[in-house]
């Protein structure tokens, strides 16, 4: 009903959210469906639970220490560069683990080694996306915008591990698997491609790790000095930490 696209779904009214929005998705499916056959594949290999936990822990740690320098980047260069440059090394990456299953040549570090540039690639993204979202809409939808792009989040947990089930249903190949997650990442690389919004953010510029340092330790200090962002990161480290991870 037009009443009902007219008031939840407004920002998909937009053609430049619809871009951002439907990229993210295949990205994000494609990041939990490498999760799930990460570790479906190590345990194969190896025969050790550990090593699941190994490796999603290499694919998930990037994000405490990329993500600050993740955010300066998209706040000081073009952030449909910044994507554009996660969603190839995230293709790289995953057409390279779908040749090393497809010729049986895989190895446990391999998966490993992958798995921490998957995740330095990712919190790359989700900065850069995060921070280009509100480009795409005017400023009266932007909380729309905001839960449209939550779906993305959520429910990519159960369209990545879906898709998954669907190509092992039908082709009973695992290493067709890597290259569905592969194909999902090029997709959404060949949108990102079309996003014609150019967005930066208000930093201070120049170069040297001095220069990063400050504005990082800038973006920290008005974390910790703001009640109401630092109880939200509070919340969020509280979920992440104490249910993401079962």
């Amino acid at each position: 009903p037009r009443k009902f696209t007219s008031r939840f779904l407004a920002s998909f009214h937009y053609p430049e959210y619809r871009k951002l929005w439907s990229a993210t998705m295949l990205a994000h499916s494609s990041a939990w469906a490498l999760i799930v056959a990460r570790g479906a594949l190590v345990l194969h290999l190896t025969g050790s639970a550990s090593w699941i936990g190994f490796v999603t822990f290499a694919a998930m740690i990037p994000s405490v220490f990329i993500s600050p320098f993740a955010g300066y980047l998209a706040d000081r260069f073009d952030r449909r560069t910044v994507l554009t440059y996660a969603y190839v090394l995230n293709l790289t990456t995953s057409v390279l683990l779908a040749i090393l299953v497809a010729t049986d040549t895989v190895q446990p570090w391999h998966i490993l080694l992958l798995s921490i540039v998957n995740g330095c690639a990712r919190s790359t993204q989700i900065p850069a996306t995060q921070a280009l979202l509100p480009n795409t809409v005017p400023s009266q939808r932007i909380v729309n915008a905001v839960a449209l792009y939550q779906v993305t989040q959520n429910g990519a947990r159960f369209l990545g591990p879906l898709l998954i089930l669907v190509v092992l249903v039908v082709t009973e190949r695992e290493d067709w698997v890597f290259f569905l997650c592969a194909t999902l990442y090029a997709v959404g690389l060949v949108i990102t491609l079309n996003i014609r919004t150019v967005s930066t953010g208000v930093v201070e510029t120049g170069a040297g790790l001095r220069v990063i340092g400050r504005n990082i330790l800038a973006g920290l200090r008005h974390m910790y000095t703001e009640p109401l962002v630092l109880s939200i990161i509070l919340l969020v480290v509280a979920h992440c930490g104490m249910t993401m991870s079962f």
